[in-house]
């Protein structure tokens, strides 16, 4: 664990920008490809996107409300683990249904990331008395939906 703020605001930016950026972001550039490719309906694509805003709804209530408890490390983890196990698993399937239960899965774990790791890193830059850098981490939002447009 460093205790180095910068080092830990940066760490925040990349996390944040894999999370938001790429599993909840880039869904978006890549729909037009996915409904030509697969024939999808313009009723499938509104319901894969919006089984992503439900799950990311539902993971940012349990994570602000104490339904999801525990360590804030570990729902860190498992945010970025699960949001690019669920981004790759979108190439594995042609299924609108399985793409709606990806999709709801990877809300609901950038929600968890996003409530668990900006907790971590804001304690952190706190306690080494650098809360000024919090800007640097949610910079990975805008960096994460740059680079999946990309």
């Amino acid at each position: 664990m460093t205790t180095r703020p910068l080092s830990v605001a940066i760490g925040g930016l990349i996390s944040l920008a894999a999370v938001m950026g790429i599993g909840r972001f880039v869904y978006t550039p890549i729909l037009p490809y996915m409904v030509d490719a697969l024939s999808l309906t313009k009723s499938d694509a509104g319901l894969i996107a919006a089984a992503n805003y439900l799950g990311y709804l539902l993971g940012a209530l349990a994570g602000a409300t104490g339904l999801v408890g525990g360590n804030r490390r570990h729902w860190m983890l498992w945010g970025i683990a699960v949001s690019a196990a669920t981004t790759a698993a979108m190439a594995a399937t042609t299924s609108p249904y399985l793409f709606m239960a990806l999709r709801f899965t990877g809300g609901l774990a950038s929600a968890l990331f996003m409530v668990f790791g900006s907790a971590l890193v804001f304690d952190r830059l706190a306690a080494a008395r650098r809360s000024d850098l919090s800007y640097v981490f949610f910079g990975g939002v805008g960096t994460g939906i740059a680079g999946s447009a990309a």
